[in-house]
C-alpha cells in the first residue's frame, strides 16, 4: 500500500526554504509546524462509564506558522470583519543546500488565531495558527 504524501519524511532546511501565502513570500518565516487531527468521539453504553467504542470523523489539518515581527497580509486577514474573511493558499518550498526537495500546497486555509511573544533580547515572534482543507505536494 503506498503512503500518503503526508506521511512520507521530508528533509529540508529551514534556512533555504520559503514560505508563500498567496503567492507572497513570507520574510522573517522562522517555523512552519503542521499536524494532522481526526475527529473522535466516543461511544459509551448506558449507564456506563467504560468506553465500548469509538466514532471516528473526518480527518483536518492544523498549522501554525512563526514569524519574526510579523506579517501585514496575515494580519489584515486575521482582522478583516466576518463577512470579509477570506481564505489563502500556503505554499511551502522545501529545499536542501538550495535545491528544491518537495513544494507542499495547502488549500483553503483560514486563520484561527494570531500569537505574539517577545523575549529578552528584543526579537518579537509572531505565530500565526490556521486551519487548512488539504495538503498535496505539487
Amino acid at each position: 500500500m503506498a503512503q500518503e504524501p503526508y506521511l512520507q519524511p521530508m528533509i529540508g532546511g529551514a534556512n533555504v526554504s520559503s514560505v508563500k501565502v498567496d503567492g507572497e513570500v513570507v520574510p522573517g518565516a522562522q517555523s512552519l509546524s503542521i499536524r494532522w487531527e481526526r475527529e473522535r468521539r466516543n461511544i459509551y453504553e448506558l449507564g456506563s462509564e467504560l468506553r465500548r467504542g469509538v466514532d471516528f470523523g473526518s480527518l483536518h489539518i492544523v498549522g501554525s506558522i512563526a514569524v519574526q515581527t510579523h506579517f501585514p497580509k496575515l494580519d489584515d486577514l486575521m482582522l478583516a470583519e466576518p463577512d470579509q474573511v477570506k481564505s489563502f493558499q500556503l505554499l511551502v518550498e522545501l529545499k536542501k543546500g538550495g535545491t528544491a526537495v518537495r513544494t507542499l500546497a495547502f488549500d483553503h486555509c483560514y486563520l484561527e488565531r494570531k500569537e505574539f511573544a517577545i523575549d529578552r533580547n528584543g526579537v518579537g515572534l509572531t505565530t500565526y495558527i490556521f486551519t487548512a482543507t488539504k495538503m498535496r505536494e505539487t
